[in-house]
Order: structure tokens, then sequence, then C-alpha cells
């Protein structure tokens, strides 16, 4: 048979999972011709008591009286004038908590993913308003996946009208939150990574489908001296 190892349930999904980060995930996502991570520094959460956590692990739910919105800032002013969006897509993997985090659930009703252009409040930095600023997009798209193990991710397929809009901003941000049920605990939360996680693989990404495609850099072309041994011709010597 296939299983020479003889894996249980949680060795064939570490086999699976690592199947997909290291050989699947380009081939699957090959469609997009542009992707990048979100600004660790700007993302963190905002809580309904006014406490911020900036530059943090992005918290969403509830945990004990306080709940959690999560913030996933994106700069785009790297992006050409008048440039299209044809399909985009939003990942975050989560790091640690409790329960999980998806549609329809016995304890959450709803996840909703809201969208700013610019900053959710009066600068980039977090603050206590942001838990309840008005958002431009109060539901960017439709919400794929379940993270109830850590490293899973979710992904929002974003809608035509939310591309267009981070197409002519200089930056946007998304806000995460949750709607309880009334059965809901005190203690259901999650936490996910942030951009600045160093494995770029779980940092929070926008992969998009553009027109023209940002320059990611400028490869440096240097010229070696290129040495032939032995030579024995005493004559023109060709290449063909």
């Amino acid at each position: 048979g296939l299983d020479a190892f003889h894996f249980n349930a949680l060795g064939f999904r570490f086999v699976a999972h690592n199947i997909v980060k290291t050989y699947l995930n380009d081939y699957l996502l090959r469609d997009y011709n542009y992707h990048f991570n979100s600004t660790g520094s700007l993302d963190g959460w905002v809580c309904s008591n006014g406490s911020v956590g900036q530059g943090a692990d992005v918290r969403i739910g509830r945990l004990t009286d306080k709940d959690y919105a999560g913030i996933f800032t994106f700069n785009t002013d790297n992006f050409s004038e008048g440039v299209t969006i044809d399909k985009g897509s939003l990942f975050f993997a989560r790091k640690s908590g409790i329960g999980n985090l998806r549609n329809g659930g016995s304890v959450i009703d709803e996840v909703t993913v809201e969208m700013k252009i610019g900053a959710f409040g009066s600068s980039n930095e977090l603050e206590k308003g942001d838990y309840t600023e008005a958002a431009d997009f109060t539901s960017v798209g439709c919400i794929q996946g379940s993270t109830n193990v850590n490293d899973y991710k979710l992904r929002v397929d974003l809608a035509p009208e939310v591309l267009s809009a981070i197409a002519a901003g200089k930056q946007v941000q998304f806000r995460v939150k949750v709607k309880f049920a009334e059965n809901a605990g005190p203690l259901t939360y999650f936490d996910y990574y942030n951009g600045n996680e160093a494995d770029k693989y779980y940092a929070p990404t926008l992969y998009l489908k553009m027109s023209e495609a940002p320059a990611v850099g400028i490869k440096e072309n240097k010229i070696k001296q290129l040495t032939i041994y032995p030579n024995p011709t005493s004559d023109v010597l060709n290449f063909d």
C-alpha cells in the first residue's frame, strides 16, 4: 500500500499540509500574477474596550468579556495609475487560539471581513475608535476554508468593486469581526500571523491578477571574465 510508515490521522494531516505548502501552493495560485504581504507593523487588533495591539498577532474573537477585531494593512502605493485588477484573494493563517473561525458554526453566527480605503480612524496607527469606525465596504467577498487547526488558512475571494478600490488606493485595511451566537462561551478567540512573520507562507497575503504587475526589483547584472582552457588553437576560435 501507499502507507509504508503507518501514519495516523494527524500524520496524514501533516503530510498533506506540507505537500500543499511546498509543492502545490504556487501551482494552485498560478492564475495570479502578483502577491504581497501585509505591513506587519500596522497589523494587529482593536478591542471593544478601547485597547489596541499594534504590530501584534492579529486577534479575532472573544476573550472573557472583550471582543476583538483583527486588522490587516496592505500598502498599494506602488501600483501603476489606471491599473485594473481582474481577480483577487486575501489569505490569512491561524497561529493559535481556541475554537474554529468559520461561517455558520454553532458558536459563531457570522464572520465579516470589511475594508477601508486608507485606514480606519484618523491615522495609520491603530486607535481605539477603529473597532467601530465605518468601513467603505462592509462585506468584501466570499470566505472559504476553515481555521480550526493552527497554520490553516482562510481565503477571502474579493468582489469586483473591492478590487477596483484596491487598484485606485494607496493603502487599504481589512477588519475581521465575528458575530457570536447566544450560546457562545467566554473563550472563543483566534490569533493570526501578521505581516512580520518570517515564513511568508503564513503571513497575510493579497494575491492579485493585474493588468500590470508592479516591478518587484531590479536584478543586478555583473560582467564576469570568460576563461577557456585548455586552448590548443593558434587561429581564431569560433563558437557555434
